[in-house]
């Protein structure tokens, strides 16, 4: 499996806690094992080992504890989707490491708290950032704002949305056709 290039299983009913030996897919620039719930534990900090990876797509699962601030190692990542779990402690200041990166998301993960790294100002390809649904608290680095892609879209809740000229609250009317996707 160390050739493995794409690990694609969202939405598969899979339970349990990711395994470290994930780790060992040296070759894997894609994985998305977003959609399924019954994934729990803590991210493992092997998953820093994935230095080809593009995309990491943990969303809508049941994962706790921090965020491994070895994924700031994951360099050639373009988009980190960790959204709508269990998440806890701050956003690791390495994640402004990941350079390529035009989408981040965070947001309903409700026991994420602290301020919003400056650190993230770093991500200069960033196009979309989304914070909301968090207890994530003061102000966002105006770098953030003017990336390469002229203007990126921070959604946060609207207590943050004074903090940085990008930042809107998110549009969560699924039935309209402006509605934020994150």
């Amino acid at each position: 499996l160390t050739q493995l290039f794409n690990l694609h299983l969202r939405v598969n009913a899979l339970e349990g806690p990711l395994p470290s030996e994930l780790g060992q897919l040296s070759n894997l620039q894609f994985m998305n094992l977003g959609g399924n719930p019954g994934l729990n534990g803590t991210l493992p900090t092997e998953l820093g080992q994935l230095t080809k990876l593009k995309w990491l797509g943990l969303w809508d699962s049941s994962y706790g504890g921090t965020i491994p601030t070895v994924l700031g190692k994951l360099t050639e990542l373009d988009g980190l989707s960790l959204r709508s779990n269990q998440l806890s402690g701050t956003v690791p200041t390495e994640l402004g490491q990941l350079r390529k990166a035009f989408f981040v998301s965070l947001f309903g993960n409700t026991a994420l708290e602290g301020t919003v790294p400056s650190e993230l100002g770093r991500l200069t390809l960033l196009d979309k950032l989304c914070l909301y649904d968090t207890a994530l608290v003061g102000t966002i680095a105006p770098s953030i704002c003017t990336t390469n892609k002229m203007t990126a879209s921070v959604f946060v809740e609207a207590e943050l949305l004074n903090s940085c000229d990008c930042c809107v609250e998110p549009n969560l009317d699924p039935l309209s056709p402006n509605a934020t996707v994150c």
